[in-house]
């Protein structure tokens, strides 16, 4: 695959990002992940080697909700204790993914923007969102 001049200028604009992001928040950025996710301390996610110039785009918004987890979610084995189903789980997780960024939006003046920018231009691409969360479905249409 050919990379254009402007698809490296946009990998190299995305990892100063990343840097900023890993150095402000003191948490570590894995750019060779398989999907994107955090634990807490690290956030992960796939490698931009593939990607074209939109999905570059959205790992901006990606980046920046696993930031939310970071900052506002608990990783410890007791709050994931009460979830006993993958059900449970994806409404869980629904949840939470609100809550954290509804937080960062009162922390952040561009947040709102750019949660946006991933709902309604990103996430209706069902082949896309699998490439970033390996969901083979979006479990939020389950309840359509």
């Amino acid at each position: 695959m050919l990379v254009s001049q402007q698809t490296i200028s946009q990998l190299e604009a995305f990892n100063k990002y990343a840097k900023f992001i890993s150095d402000h928040f003191g948490v570590s950025v894995i750019l060779d992940g398989t999907k994107a996710c955090t634990d807490g301390k690290t956030i992960y996610l796939p490698s931009l080697a593939t990607m074209n110039k939109e999905e570059i785009e959205v790992l901006y918004c990606v980046l920046l909700h696993e930031v939310g987890h970071v900052r506002h979610s608990l990783f410890t084995p007791e709050s994931f204790a009460p979830l006993k189903t993958k059900g449970h789980f994806y409404i869980c997780n629904a949840l939470e993914d609100a809550r954290i960024e509804n937080k960062l939006m009162e922390e952040f003046d561009g947040a709102h923007k750019v949660f946006q920018s991933l709902y309604n231009d990103f996430a209706s691409d069902e082949n896309f969102m699998y490439r970033i969360f390996h969901q083979k479905h979006n479990p939020y249409r389950d309840w359509e």
